[in-house]
């Protein structure tokens, strides 16, 4: 293994600290044996035991952005670490990627909302929570050490908010969100409709 983390484990804990009620990282368990589930395993509290070798699977320069919470709130680095019918297309699409191990978080915190629609109708209302969350973001930006230069925004509402806020100052790289309805197999379809666009993006690999 190579000694020289991505991620040491002193700024594995201050992000932790500072933003794990709502951040969390891309890297996921597999579904164990006989889990035929497109997001068996994603639920596995990876983050209670922090090895080196999951330290050195992090990349703090990439950075996907989503809207909001769902629902509720989730255990500490849990976001985007559940079971359901959709996030398990999002693993299957970064496996293999250099985008597996990249920081995630939702530009909106601390509102909870499955409709998309209403949380933009929330903001227009009150525009100082889009205010504080932006500079929320700034903050796990400088968190992770100024190392992101584009922002991986998941469907349209979210590169808005990301464009009209931060896109003087970063590339705002817009993707389909994975609760998109996607025809079957959902993940290797999703898989192909996001990897041309971050392919071009970041000049990297086909995976």
């Amino acid at each position: 293994m190579d000694n020289s983390m991505a991620v040491t484990r002193e700024l594995f804990d201050l992000v932790k600290q500072r933003h794990g009620e709502y951040a969390s990282w891309a890297v996921w368990n597999e579904p164990k044996e006989g889990d035929g589930r497109l997001s068996g395993g994603m639920d596995d509290p990876i983050f209670d035991n922090v090895t080196d070798d999951l330290l050195d699977q992090l990349n703090p320069e990439y950075m996907f952005v989503a809207l909001n919470f769902s629902i509720g709130s989730v255990p500490t680095l849990m976001n985007f670490h559940s079971v359901d019918r959709h996030i398990g297309k999002l693993r299957y699409a970064l496996r293999g990627s250099p985008f597996w191990g990249a920081y995630m978080t939702d530009v909106i915190k601390g509102y909870s909302n499955p409709n998309a629609n209403d949380t933009m109708k929330f903001l227009t209302s009150n525009p100082d929570k889009e205010t504080e969350a932006i500079e929320l973001l700034r903050d796990e930006i400088r968190t992770l050490g100024d190392k992101v230069t584009t922002l991986i925004a998941f469907g349209t509402k979210t590169s808005r908010i990301l464009n009209r806020n931060l896109g003087d100052e970063y590339n705002i790289l817009q993707i389909t969100h994975y609760s998109h309805y996607i025809r079957r197999p959902v993940g290797e379809t999703y898989k192909q409709m996001v990897m041309p666009k971050m392919v071009q993006e970041f000049g990297c690999h086909l995976w």
